[in-house]
Parts: structure tokens; C-alpha cells; sequence
């Protein structure tokens, strides 16, 4: 038994097909493909640009052969079509077809395993048998087919069983092409089918529809992943070789992957040419199919997750109505769109966005801010599979950030220093402002009075909420004097060294206390949230 590869119209009435996720089912026995090709109705002429000069005419009519339903019509017409064929698939993937093409015209519709077919090819060996390499390429058209008028698709479907007869030159065997992945056999053939013959191609819904179903999974609609190929700027036609002889359907994806690629896979599912490069699938014989995500209103506390598939995709919209919206997706082959048109790639890193009442605290003022309307999250598995997800938070205002003015000061016999500004950054930074502060008094008439600025950094988690904690500051720079008053010896004004101090902070709504250990002892500070 020959390799069979076969074609099998859809939209004829009486033929019966099983569902799968190209919408049709594969039958395999014996190293046997079943290739379906949908048929369409429009009637068009058959022409291919630049095909070799040996054939008399570029355009082969077949309005003639029309007979009546008994008369098989004369192949060789359309042999002469298939050498076209054959012509200009070599001129483009770079090699000419080195097997031998024959075509036979059934008298009656023969089925292949039990299915309808349009058409089919038997590949043979030099022995006739299917053992060794192929040497022999026959392809078989059936009336179903034949008695059709000249339309884009009877075209099409020509250009894919020849390209099969391409496909069996890359394998060592018969045997290892009648097992090779159907994304890559089907998928190919309809690709080059739908390039030379663009006309609109049925296949294209399920890659367009179905985005969480592997690549690996895929035969025909496999299509959209050529196709997106080509709008990533590979040179399809010449990598389509390599693919087949890669000799696995891991070593064909990268091949096929480049980072543009991979980033703009799962995106351009979305069929929304208005957000951008990348949001668009394109390709010939491409439908008007696109998926449709539900947009999710994100409230407080609403979580949206899920694990994306090794080269499967994944494409939600939401709406937020929480305050702030924590992203990650784990993979840098990810891409964010939000409502005013900004696009975010890579969402690996877990990111904070403000999305409501952005004013609230500093944090939030200096959060990252998400345009308010539905926000488009795209992610592509890749090789090893991703997840994301998507939570609605409440307002990330910690209590100690922000900016205070000290309103007493109390230490080991002192008392006083009200109007120090102190601003705790969201970085964890605290700047010190103590001009215009009020002295600090001592026993006896003794006081002092700091004048100048203070930097320093903490030990500060990135997003403190808590009401009380605690954190080591550090000087990073420093300009501050003391000018003491010394009751009996006037005033003496130096630079005052400051020193890395614990802290230890209690905050509840604009108040904050803080104690401070030096070497003198422990100062206590009340503040008042300034600013807000």
C-alpha cells in the first residue's frame, strides 16, 4: 500500500465528517495521511505568474473537460497544471521536485479509509512499493473534484497534494513521512496552497478560534502559524524544508520562532489592527473568525488566573474597578494593552498598577498607572508553558510612607524640636528637613537647634501597610549643624555627625510615632502627616 495523502471537500452535501480541532478528523493506517481541503463555490481562473517556459500557456482552462457525469476527462490537462505547480513551488522554496509526478483521474469517488476525498496522492518507492525513499509522486482527482468548475479552491487544492509530493523528499523513508506531525505536513501544504492560491481558506477558524490547542495538535489550521511566521519577518518558504527534517516537532518550532514571533503570537489573536503592531493575525485566505474574550470587571479581591500550555496561547480583557491591579505573567513572551493605547511587554515581573483614586497616598501617586477601560492581557506558552494572573488589590498606601512634620520631640531630659519635616519615600529613602525647627531644651536654660538636610536609606519593605514595624537607617548624605546654647558660654554652632540608627514606628491614619536608639539614649518623636 502507498503513502495515500488526501484532499476532502467540507461544504458538499451528503459528506459526512468527524470533529476534531481543525474541525475534521485524521485517519492514519499503514503510513496513511488524510489531508482535507475545504471546496468552495466561486468560479475563477487558474493562473500562476512566472511558471516555466516549457508549458505553452501560464492559464490552463478546464472549462472544456466539463463532460457528462460518466466521461473521465483527459489528464493530461491537468498534469500540464501540476508541472505549473510544481514550477512555481520550486522557484520560491528553492529546489525542484527530483519525483517523478503522474496524475490519474477516477472514474468513480474513491474513498481513502472510509472518508470522502476530492483528491489524494500515493507516494511510491523505486520498487513501486513504500519502503525506501520516494521516488514516484501520483496524484488521484476524483469527480467530485474534477467536475467542479475552475474556482480558487479546486486550484488550491491542487497546489496541496503537489506540495506533498515536495514534503516526501525530506524524509529518509516512506514510512517516516507517513508518521511525520500533521502540523507539518498539513499545515505546510495548506499554507503553500493558500499563498499561491489566495482564496479564503475555512481552516484559518479553528487557529483563530481555538488558541489554547497546541500547535503540536494542529494539521490544517495549522495555516495562521505559517502565516504569522511571515508577518514576524521569517523567510517561510525557505525554512519550510528544514522544518520537515528536523525531526521533531520541538526542533521545527525553533526553527520557526523568532522573539518577534513569540511575542506577538498570542496577541495577535486578538484580530485589533487599531492597537498596533502585533495585534493582528494576517495571512493568505485568512476569515473574518476571531476570539472573543469576555471582559471581566476586576473588583477588590477578584483573581483571574490560569497556566498557559507549551505552544498554546492565552488572550483575556478586564475592566478594573479596585484601586490597584497586580499583573505578572511569568514569561517575558507576554504583552499588555491598555485602554489609552499604551502597550507593556514582557510581564515576567510582578508589577503594582494604579488603577482608581490615584491620589489617595504617595504610593499610589507613584505607582505606575493603568488607563481606565479594558485592558488587553496577551500570553504565549512558548516552549515550556506559562501563567498569569491578574488580581484586584486594595489601596497599597502604607501608613509610615509619606510626609510628616515632627510636632514634639522628647528625649533623656529634652523636650521640644516640633517643625522637623520628615518625607519616608516609596523606595524606602527618608529625607530629613530640619530647617525652621523649634530648638530642643535641656535642664538649666541648655538647648540646641539643628539646621540642614539629612538623606537616609532603610531597611524599608517595598510595600509596608502595617501599622507598626520597625527599620534601620543609614546616612547617605548629610549637611547639618547644631547650635547649642549654653547657659553662661553663649552659643556654639558645629557640624553634627549623624550616625545609623534602629527605629521602631507606630502609625494610625496622619499620626506617626517614631523611637529612635543612639548612643545617647532613646528619642521619641510625634508627627502629623503632612501634604495629603
Amino acid at each position: 500500500m502507498a503513502t495515500t495523502l488526501i484532499c476532502s471537500p467540507s461544504r458538499k452535501a451528503g459528506f459526512a465528517m468527524h470533529t476534531s480541532d481543525d474541525g475534521f478528523s485524521m485517519a492514519r493506517a499503514r503510513a496513511r495521511h488524510l489531508i482535507t481541503v475545504m471546496a468552495v463555490t466561486a468560479a475563477v481562473s487558474f493562473s500562476l505568474a512566472g511558471v516555466g517556459a516549457a508549458t505553452p500557456s501560464s492559464s490552463v482552462q478546464l472549462a472544456s473537460y466539463q463532460r457528462v457525469a460518466t466521461a473521465v476527462p483527459a489528464a493530461g490537462p491537468y498534469l500540464a497544471q501540476m508541472r505549473h505547480i510544481s514550477g512555481e513551488i520550486a522557484s520560491r522554496i528553492g529546489h525542484p521536485l527530483s519525483l517523478s509526478l503522474d496524475v490519474v483521474l477516477n472514474a468513480t469517488d474513491i474513498k481513502v479509509d472510509g472518508k470522502p476525498a476530492a483528491a489524494y496522492a500515493d507516494a511510491y518507492d523505486s520498487t513501486g512499493e513504500q519502503v525506501g525513499p520516494a521516488s514516484r509522486c501520483v496524484i488521484h482527482l476524483n469527480p467530485v473534484l474534477y467536475k467542479e468548475k475552475h474556482t480558487g479552491d479546486f486550484n488550491s487544492t491542487l497546489v496541496h497534494e503537489v506540495f506533498h509530493c515536495f514534503e516526501a523528499m525530506d524524509y529518509p523513508t516512506l514510512p517516516a513521512f507517513g508518521t511525520a506531525p500533521g502540523w507539518l505536513i498539513e499545515g505546510e501544504a495548506e499554507w503553500v496552497g493558500a499563498t499561491l492560491i489566495p482564496t479564503e481558506d475555512s481552516f484559518w477558524d479553528a487557529y483563530l478560534t481555538g488558541i489554547d490547542v497546541s500547535l503540536f495538535a494542529r494539521r490544517y489550521s495549522a495555516i495562521g502559524f505559517y502565516s504569522l511566521m511571515t508577518a514576524s519577518g521569517e523567510d517561510t518558504w525557505h525554512l519550510l524544508d528544514p522544518m520537515l527534517k528536523a525531526g521533531s516537532s520541538a526542533g521545527a518550532y525553533v526553527l520557526a520562532a523568532n522573539s518577534t514571533l513569540r511575542l506577538d503570537w498570542a496577541s495577535s489573536l486578538a484580530r485589533k489592527p487599531d492597537f498596533g503592531n502585533g495585534w493582528d493575525a494576517t495571512g493568505p485566505g485568512i476569515t473574518d473568525s476571531r476570539y472573543k474574550p469576555t471582559v471581566s470587571v476586576l473588583h477588590e479581591g477578584t483573581v483571574l488566573k490560569a497556566n498557559v500550555a507549551p505552544y498554546t496561547n492565552a488572550l483575556i480583557a478586564f475592566d478594573s474597578s479596585a484601586d490597584v491591579v497586580d499583573i505578572t505573567a511569568g514569561t517575558p513572551y507576554s504583552r499588555l494593552h491598555e485602554a489609552d493605547g499604551t502597550d507593556i511587554n514582557d510581564l515576567s515581573t510582578s508589577t503594582s498598577y494604579c488603577a482608581k483614586d490615584c491620589d489617595k497616598c504617595p504610593e499610589m501617586k507613584d505607582m505606575p498607572r493603568l488607563a481606565a477601560g479594558a485592558t488587553w492581557l496577551a500570553v504565549t506558552g512558548d516552549t515550556a508553558g506559562a501563567s498569569y494572573i491578574v488580581t484586584g488589590a486594595p489601596p497599597m498606601c502604607s501608613c509610615i510612607r509619606g510626609t510628616w512634620k515632627v510636632t514634639s520631640e522628647s528625649g533623656p531630659s529634652t523636650s521640644g524640636g516640633a517643625g522637623v519635616v520628615w518625607t519616608v519615600g516609596p523606595k524606602g529613602t527618608i529625607a530629613v528637613d530640619y530647617d525652621g525647627s523649634a530648638p530642643v531644651v535641656g535642664p538649666g536654660g541648655f538647648s540646641y537647634t539643628y539646621r540642614g538636610n539629612a538623606d537616609y536609606k532603610t531597611t524599608l519593605p517595598p510595600n509596608p501597610t502595617g501599622s507598626s514595624g520597625s527599620y534601620v537607617a543609614t546616612p547617605v548624605s548629610q549637611a547639618v549643624t547644631a547650635t547649642y546654647t549654653i547657659p553662661g558660654k553663649g552659643q556654639i554652632t558645629t557640624a553634627e555627625p549623624l550616625t545609623a540608627h534602629a527605629t521602631t514606628w507606630t502609625c494610625s491614619g496622619n499620626s506617626l510615632s517614631l523611637h529612635i536608639s543612639v548612643a545617647g539614649g532613646i528619642f521619641s518623636y510625634a508627627l502629623t502627616r503632612a501634604g495629603i
